[in-house]
Protein backbone atom coordinates (compact mmCIF):
# COMPACT_ATOMS: atom_id res chain seq x y z
CA UNK A 1 0.00 0.00 0.00
CA UNK A 2 2.88 2.43 1.11
CA UNK A 3 4.60 1.45 -2.50
CA UNK A 4 1.38 2.54 -4.21
CA UNK A 5 1.15 5.74 -2.58
CA UNK A 6 4.66 6.66 -3.31
CA UNK A 7 3.87 5.70 -6.81
CA UNK A 8 0.99 8.23 -7.39
CA UNK A 9 3.35 10.26 -5.59
CA UNK A 10 5.88 10.46 -8.05
CA UNK A 11 3.03 10.62 -11.24
CA UNK A 12 2.13 13.41 -9.31
CA UNK A 13 5.42 15.54 -9.31
CA UNK A 14 6.31 14.44 -12.77
CA UNK A 15 3.43 15.53 -14.33
CA UNK A 16 3.74 18.78 -12.79
CA UNK A 17 7.45 19.10 -14.29
CA UNK A 18 6.16 18.79 -17.55
CA UNK A 19 3.30 21.35 -17.52
CA UNK A 20 4.79 24.41 -18.80
CA UNK A 21 5.15 27.15 -16.34
CA UNK A 22 5.45 29.94 -19.00
CA UNK A 23 4.81 30.81 -22.50
CA UNK A 24 7.93 29.61 -24.65
CA UNK A 25 9.60 32.74 -26.53
CA UNK A 26 12.31 32.49 -28.50
CA UNK A 27 14.31 35.24 -27.63
CA UNK A 28 17.44 34.72 -29.79
CA UNK A 29 15.17 35.24 -32.94
CA UNK A 30 13.29 38.51 -31.62
CA UNK A 31 17.03 40.20 -30.80
CA UNK A 32 18.20 39.12 -34.20
CA UNK A 33 14.65 40.53 -35.67
CA UNK A 34 14.34 43.48 -33.43
CA UNK A 35 18.01 44.68 -33.85
CA UNK A 36 18.16 44.07 -37.48
CA UNK A 37 15.07 46.42 -37.66
CA UNK A 38 17.93 49.56 -36.75
CA UNK A 39 17.00 49.88 -32.87
CA UNK A 40 19.03 52.65 -31.38
CA UNK A 41 21.18 51.81 -28.87
CA UNK A 42 19.41 52.78 -26.23
CA UNK A 43 16.35 50.86 -27.46
CA UNK A 44 18.88 47.34 -27.76
CA UNK A 45 19.71 48.06 -24.25
CA UNK A 46 15.85 48.18 -22.97
CA UNK A 47 15.71 44.88 -25.30
CA UNK A 48 18.55 43.00 -23.50
CA UNK A 49 17.60 43.87 -19.48
CA UNK A 50 13.83 42.77 -20.86
CA UNK A 51 15.26 39.29 -21.91
CA UNK A 52 17.00 38.95 -18.71
CA UNK A 53 13.79 39.44 -17.45
CA UNK A 54 12.44 37.25 -19.13
CA UNK A 55 15.09 34.23 -18.43
CA UNK A 56 14.62 35.06 -14.60
CA UNK A 57 11.33 34.48 -14.60
CA UNK A 58 12.11 30.56 -16.54
CA UNK A 59 13.98 29.41 -13.39
CA UNK A 60 12.75 26.84 -11.37
CA UNK A 61 13.82 26.49 -7.84
CA UNK A 62 14.54 23.28 -6.04
CA UNK A 63 12.15 22.72 -2.87
CA UNK A 64 13.32 22.46 0.54
CA UNK A 65 13.07 18.90 0.14
CA UNK A 66 14.99 18.52 -2.59
CA UNK A 67 17.62 20.49 -1.43
CA UNK A 68 17.92 19.01 2.04
CA UNK A 69 18.02 15.72 -0.04
CA UNK A 70 20.57 16.42 -2.15
CA UNK A 71 22.43 18.28 0.35
CA UNK A 72 22.21 14.58 1.96
CA UNK A 73 23.53 12.87 -0.64
CA UNK A 74 26.17 15.08 -1.77
CA UNK A 75 27.50 14.75 1.99
CA UNK A 76 27.63 10.89 1.99
CA UNK A 77 29.30 10.89 -1.06
CA UNK A 78 32.01 13.50 0.23
CA UNK A 79 32.33 11.50 3.38
CA UNK A 80 33.04 8.05 1.24
CA UNK A 81 34.95 9.91 -0.80
CA UNK A 82 37.18 10.75 1.71
CA UNK A 83 37.37 7.14 3.64
CA UNK A 84 38.32 5.79 -0.35
CA UNK A 85 41.11 8.21 -0.35
CA UNK A 86 42.46 8.11 3.18
CA UNK A 87 42.67 4.34 2.80
CA UNK A 88 44.37 4.29 -0.38
CA UNK A 89 46.91 7.21 1.09
CA UNK A 90 47.27 5.24 4.16
CA UNK A 91 48.21 1.90 1.93
CA UNK A 92 50.48 3.77 -0.28
CA UNK A 93 52.09 5.18 2.94
CA UNK A 94 52.53 1.66 4.58
CA UNK A 95 54.25 0.08 0.72
CA UNK A 96 56.84 2.91 1.33
CA UNK A 97 57.59 2.51 4.05
CA UNK A 98 57.98 -1.49 4.16
CA UNK A 99 59.67 -0.84 0.75
CA UNK A 100 62.20 1.88 1.93
CA UNK A 101 62.40 1.34 5.64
Amino acid sequence: MAVEKIAEERDELVAEKNEPRFAERNVASDYKSNASAGLSVFARIALFFKQILLEIKKVVYPTRDEVVRYTGVVLVFVLVLMGFITGVDFGIGQAVTAIFG
